[in-house]
């Protein structure tokens, strides 16, 4: 991306303590390059970017989530049906404009983004295997996450003192809006744990957009493989990520508090989520059971 005035380019931090791009293999370095690349000059990225800058997601994105609206009740969802005059182009020309090889990653940002051991594990791998495929995978996701962690953090909110951007729902309405606002509504419903995020609340607004990009957030099996399970048995969102092995990182999502109930529970049969009636059995007794050791772990917490 282009030089910002008043900042330093993503994946970029202070001066000193900085390791680039340039020091991978050739085509180790090449691959990476073109991934990231590619995945930054596609439409839906700098469709996705640009909704950051500009502030607010537009009326469509804001619909388009699994359960119900994002917001709402907010006016943006009758108001905002396109971006600000010149944020698309500005976008647009930032991603294609970024020079990944000069990327440099400070030591601070490695442990967040590219860690000592992925890196290496890129590095020793084989071009074209397995694991060198789902290294690259991992890297090319968080760099697009980071990305726009980036942007979040310029602060170039085009909506922040107009109607839109002041707007608030009334109180008994705000808890159908997501933890995050009134600070973005750029928000997963299950990636939203901002307190405990190393970038915080623009960590949030990083889910978001690779899960635009990518049409989900990318996880990864952790698990040894020797007690990895069949590769077509259902992993629920709703179990811990320590029990399921399957996770970016660690930290990324908590277990939801029981006042939020839990959707294999609610008694409605779901054969669009499971794939036969069996599974949907199978994850209704798993969630009650979670559930009640989790209503006894609370009640000893509380005793």
């Amino acid at each position: 991306m282009t030089e910002h005035s008043a900042a330093s380019t993503p994946l970029q931090t202070s001066e000193g303590h900085k390791k680039s791009v340039a020091a991978l293999k050739q085509r180790h370095r090449d691959t990476l390059i073109r991934a990231i690349a590619n995945v930054l000059s596609s439409e839906i990225a700098a469709f996705t970017y640009a909704q950051i800058v500009d502030g607010l997601p537009l009326k469509d994105t804001a619909l388009d989530v699994y359960r119900g609206c994002v917001c709402p009740r907010h006016p943006l969802l009758d108001e905002h049906d396109q971006l600000c005059p010149g944020v698309l182009e500005h976008t647009r020309a930032l991603c294609r404009n970024f020079d990944v090889g000069a990327l440099e990653f400070d030591v601070m940002w490695l442990m967040l983004i590219f860690s000592n051991k992925l890196i290496h594990d890129y590095q020793s791998a084989s071009p074209a295997s397995s694991a060198f495929n789902t290294r690259l995978i991992e890297l090319v996701t968080r760099a697009v996450h980071h990305v726009a962690v980036w942007l979040y953090k310029q602060d170039t909110n085009r909506h922040k003192k107009d109607a839109l951007g002041v707007w608030r729902p009334q109180k008994e309405h705000v808890r159908h809006f997501p933890p995050t606002f009134p600070s973005t509504l750029f928000c997963h419903e299950w990636y939203r744990d901002y307190d405990q995020y190393p970038e915080g609340m623009a960590d949030c607004v990083g889910y978001w957009a690779e899960a635009r990009i990518f049409g989900g957030v990318v996880l990864f099996d952790r698990r040894d493989r020797e007690s990895a399970p069949d590769a077509d048995e259902r992993v629920d969102p709703e179990e811990s990520l320590a029990d399921t092995g399957i996770y970016r990182d660690l930290w990324e999502r908590r277990v939801r508090p029981l006042s939020e109930g839990d959707a294999r529970v609610t008694g409605e049969v779901d054969t669009f989520n499971y794939n036969s009636f069996e599974d949907w059995v199978d994850a209704n007794k798993r969630g009650r059971e979670a559930r009640q050791k989790q209503r006894e772990r609370e009640r000893e917490g509380v005793e």
